[in-house]
């Protein structure tokens, strides 16, 4: 399975808004990166990941494979979205959501992302 994107930074689960269902990750600029990456899901229906982390690979699994997990996805529907699993050095996660994307840039820690609607 390729992966849709990875980075080897440190990330943080940054904002989640009820409002389209966004759920943002950020990785901001430090000593070593001069750049700020954001990565946004869109129509989220279930998140499992770590609010600090270091590492990030996220590729898209089957929707039987969430399923034999025996994870319950709540009140929301997993058949019109998409089920991302993430991974990193020392830590695993799901995100079941209708899309992802993602920007890399020079913006400042507390900027607003250009990704969010």
């Amino acid at each position: 399975m390729n992966p849709i994107v990875q980075f080897e930074r440190e990330f943080q689960l940054w904002m989640y808004s009820v409002s389209h269902g966004q759920l943002l990750l950020r990785s901001t600029k430090d000593e070593k990166f001069q750049t700020q990456v954001d990565v946004l899901f869109k129509n989220v229906s279930f998140i499992q990941i770590p609010v600090l982390f270091a590492g990030l690979v996220i590729s898209e699994v089957r929707k039987e494979e969430f399923q034999a997990l025996n994870l319950s996805p709540g009140l929301l529907s997993i058949l019109e979205r998409r089920c991302f699993k993430l991974e990193g050095e020392t830590w695993r996660g799901l995100i079941v959501a209708g899309n992802i994307c993602w920007s890399e840039d020079d913006a400042e820690h507390f900027a607003e992302s250009k990704l969010v609607a």
